[in-house]
């Protein structure tokens, strides 16, 4: 048996080596075709084997194709080229919910896993407009960001919650509901706003900015003109601070 894994194992390492390949010649179609059948060859090895690392390696090949996926989405702007890397993020979101049900243990971790994943699945919903989906994913998504973030006061951490609010607020918004979106990106501002003060750097600043951007635009539908200018104010005052970042570079 272990001679049959490992010739297995072997021909996984083949087809994900040449889907590099393909990937760094910018042929990204052949590139998911190879990772396919390696993900095949990984998905019979965890079966023989039930160890974690071969599942760790299934669980990178998941990932890695469901990315490829939505470059060429990217390119191509095709909806049917970014579904399949629903289905992949879909068998993640699986595997992480099953470990963190079972352990005790890297709580913090996990729930990083999950939540990495479940961006990645919302940002796609709502970039195709399915929002079925995006209410299918997004209640637990909410559930693990609040989560993490009531156990870890690290930044990165706290990141999570703050985007789960910001696809609320886009997902309200693209319904034309303006009223609940300003208030999830109410939600988000006030948490970006106190990390800057603690954490002034640009990538954060640059992320304040456009849930400003994205209240003053709601507050105009709203016709609330006193909160558009006072946001309007804020930008200004922000996009100075983001110059000063950029002369002392």
């Amino acid at each position: 048996m272990s001679k049959d894994v490992n010739i297995l194992r072997t021909e996984m390492i083949g087809y994900n080596e040449q889907a590099d390949k393909y990937c760094n010649d910018g042929m990204l179609s052949n590139s998911c075709n190879e990772l396919k059948l390696a993900i095949a060859k990984a998905e019979e090895i965890f079966h023989i084997t039930n160890s974690i690392d071969d599942k760790n390696v299934l669980l990178e090949l998941y990932m890695k194709i469901a990315k490829y996926y939505s470059k060429i989405y990217t390119i191509t702007c095709n909806k049917k080229d970014i579904l399949p890397s629903c289905m992949y993020y879909e068998k993640l979101i699986y595997f992480y919910e099953e470990e963190l049900n079972n352990s005790s243990k890297n709580k913090i971790e996990n729930l990083n896993k999950i939540m990495e994943v479940y961006v990645q699945l919302l940002w796609v919903c709502l970039e195709i407009n399915d929002y079925q989906s995006f209410e299918r994913f997004i209640p637990k998504a909410y559930k693990y960001a609040l989560k993490l973030l009531r156990i870890s006061k690290v930044y990165e951490d706290e990141q999570y919650f703050i985007l789960v609010n910001i696809f609320k607020g886009d997902y309200y918004k693209a319904l034309d509901k303006y009223k609940t979106a300003y208030l999830y990106y109410l939600v988000a501002m006030k948490k970006m706003k106190n990390i800057y003060k603690k954490l002034p750097n640009e990538g954060l600043l640059n992320d304040l900015i456009i849930i400003y951007n994205n209240l003053s635009d709601i507050a105009k539908h709203l016709k609330r003109s006193k909160d558009k200018i006072k946001w309007d104010t804020i930008i200004s005052k922000l996009e100075k601070e983001s110059e000063m970042f950029n002369n002392d570079k």
